[in-house]
């Protein structure tokens, strides 16, 4: 997967966002609190360059530290939305981000959408996998409906 600059990235999105009508206090959450821990959680490891990959593990750590108490809601949903922010923009360039999906607590990580997202190779092969069966049988009904 191609890495990029974390800094240069947020600082991207910080520009994008400041266009928009966002107001001044919530630019300066993003950048000291929500892409601000990004950026020292990555430079605390000497890592400049990430992957969208480092970015769940990343998220998955906040969500250790947030499920251990160690910071308020409030902090864990800015985190999680800055680095959701950060996803979105460096795989399609947009900073319009709609609601988060919830969080699925068995998994550590965004629920599954049926209609959002596309099973793993991993999913997909498992026979007894939920979401890959539902995902399939959505894929046939749509093709079934586009034929008529």
């Amino acid at each position: 997967m191609d890495k990029f600059n974390l800094q240069k990235t947020a600082n991207q999105i910080l520009e994008q966002l400041s266009l928009q009508p966002v107001n001044e206090k919530k630019l300066r959450e993003y950048r000291t609190i929500g892409f601000g821990n990004m950026i020292r959680y990555f430079e605390n490891k000497a890592i400049n360059d990430i992957s969208l990959n480092m970015l769940d593990i990343y998220l998955q750590d906040m969500h250790l530290a947030y499920s251990s108490e160690d910071f308020s809601t409030w902090k864990w949903q800015l985190l999680r939305r800055s680095c959701e922010l950060l996803k979105l923009f460096v795989t399609t360039g947009s900073v319009s981000m709609k609601p988060l999906r919830p969080w699925d607590y068995s998994r550590g990580k965004s629920a599954q959408s049926v209609v959002l997202d596309v099973p793993t190779y991993e999913q997909l092969s498992d026979p007894d996998n939920l979401f890959a069966l539902i995902w399939k049988v959505r894929q046939t009904l749509i093709g079934a409906i586009l034929k008529k």
